[in-house]
């Protein structure tokens, strides 16, 4: 990356010496980094418009290293995302998860524009819900949607009143095959139907109808314990879900 403008969505920035910093975006073609020179002083031009899940413009130059940022003009703000902490919260896990699932340099238009939508809708209305519809549309972006309406270990429709999920198979399991493999967690019909909706209709699936908080944090644990599976190392930001949801979140 030198001497080009990009648009991109600021998902992470490391402080570096005195006054810089290493800023992560996700772009249409995949994440770029870049530094922000002096962007820590306060009479940075460019700190308001680097601001954490802002769209920004940027032109970078070449540099030694890391290419540097020559201007940075804001084109998208969000500003409920700074003053909600349940906002706040949400949007940080949607970055990460985007950071850890995007490769540099990479051809993924998907995920820039799954979280355009995802913040932009977040920005307007929260739902507690409406982060797992974001979770579910990177899963179906990135080839791994679960399985939820066929057992996922021997593909017959789900039967029994007992069944579990499975991070390494990627799905429900009916009653007959929980036992197998091991490594399965138990899950309720409840949660079942409101991960199928959530694939089925994405935001605001629950149309003012309150779900139960034990149901939407078994649909928050099974997905993310789904995605550390298939990201192989464990997130940070799912932390900040349990001052939301309290002891009945289980990070596993």
């Amino acid at each position: 990356m030198r001497g080009e403008r990009f648009r991109g969505i600021v998902l992470r920035r490391v402080n570096l010496a005195e006054a810089d910093r290493l800023v992560t975006f996700v772009t249409a073609n995949g994440k770029k980094r870049a530094v922000a020179r002096g962007v820590r002083k306060v009479t940075s031009r460019k700190a308001g418009a680097l601001e954490l899940f802002n769209v920004v413009d940027v032109q970078v130059a070449g540099g030694r290293g890391l290419p540097i940022i020559q201007e940075a003009a804001l084109v998208v703000g969000f500003p409920s995302l700074r003053i909600d902490f349940a906002r706040v919260s949400h949007a940080y896990w949607a970055g990460e998860l985007v950071d850890r699932l995007v490769n540099e340099d990479g051809d993924d238009t998907s995920l820039y524009e799954a979280l355009y939508t995802y913040l932009t809708h977040l920005n307007a209305a929260h739902d507690s819900l409406d982060i797992h519809a974001f979770e579910l549309v990177a899963l179906r972006e990135l080839g791994w949607q679960p399985e939820l309406t066929t057992c996922a270990q021997c593909h017959q429709p789900l039967a029994g009143s007992q069944l579990s999920w499975s991070d390494d198979l990627g799905g429900v399991l009916g009653e007959k095959c929980c036992p197998w493999p091991a490594s399965v967690r138990p899950l309720t019909q409840n949660a079942v139907k409101v991960l199928r909706l959530l694939t089925q209709r994405g935001y605001d699936v629950t149309g003012g109808v309150e779900i139960p908080a034990s149901v939407v944090a078994e649909v928050a644990t099974v997905l993310h314990g789904y995605l550390e599976t298939i990201s192989e190392r464990r997130f940070r930001s799912p932390l900040l879900f349990k001052e939301i949801y309290g002891d009945t979140y289980d990070l596993g």
